[in-house]
């Protein structure tokens, strides 16, 4: 049997921090709809909530980013022993009610504090560019919801309608 890691952060309503075995990741969206940004690439996810089905998409074909990070962490030359839970660790994920950071295994399954403190003693500077990342994302999508009215017509205003004449009888 598989043993699997996860633990899911919520940085703020919308954006969560995910750490799991393979690395960190940051999400953005609302239950039912979200964007998830980490070492394998960004994905989109669809589903209806509590029914179990769901849909993921890979949106970008790099996945760069997150491994860019991974080494940068581990390139100040020091090879330290990593506890066992840090091999578990799959993704980081962010809570959207309470704001907590979740560290989270391949199934899903919270990894608990012991697996938080790793992350943060192992990777601090990847989380940090990850959560400044999403921060950035979240603070575009917010900015597009703020100003949306400005692209819709006035209430009082109705569309002019030109007829146009019919070429054949």
């Amino acid at each position: 049997m598989a043993v699997r890691f996860r633990r899911t952060v919520k940085i703020f309503p919308g954006v969560r921090m995910n750490l799991g075995k393979r690395g960190v990741s940051v999400s953005a969206g609302v239950r039912g709809a979200n964007v998830t940004m980490g070492q394998q690439g960004l994905y989109g996810n669809v589903g209806l909530p509590g029914s179990g089905l769901s849909y993921r998409e890979k949106l970008l074909k790099e996945g760069k980013s997150g491994r860019r990070s991974a080494k940068a962490s581990t390139a100040s030359g020091q090879d330290t022993v990593l506890p066992p839970v840090a091999e578990r660790i799959a993704q980081v994920q962010l809570n959207n009610v309470s704001g907590e950071i979740a560290i989270l295994d391949a199934n899903g399954a919270d990894l608990g504090n012991e697996a938080m403190a790793v992350a943060k003693a192992h990777a601090h500077e990847a989380l940090k560019e990850n959560l400044a990342e999403q921060v950035d994302a979240h603070n575009r999508m917010m900015e597009q919801i703020g100003s949306i009215h400005l692209g819709t017509p006035a209430p009082d205003q109705f569309p002019q309608l030109v007829p146009e004449p019919f070429e054949k009888p």
